[in-house]
């Protein structure tokens, strides 16, 4: 399971808000680094549709 951590300003909203509503993307509550406030947890869901792209940002990343 990949997972990315980002806050929703740096996360382009409109992108991540698609990929929520389309159900490609979990999205999970947990406290920021420094204690205050909170961030989200993004998990990549593993399914046919997703398969192309998480390769190609693994291939990305190195």
């Amino acid at each position: 399971m990949h997972t990315l951590r980002c806050s929703a300003k740096k996360c382009g909203h409109l992108h991540l808000q698609k990929l929520l509503k389309i159900g490609v993307v979990e999205r999970t509550r947990v406290k920021n680094r420094l204690g205050n406030g909170h961030a989200w947890h993004l998990t990549i869901k593993h399914t046919p549709q997703t398969e192309k792209p998480l390769h190609a940002i693994a291939g990305a990343l190195g």
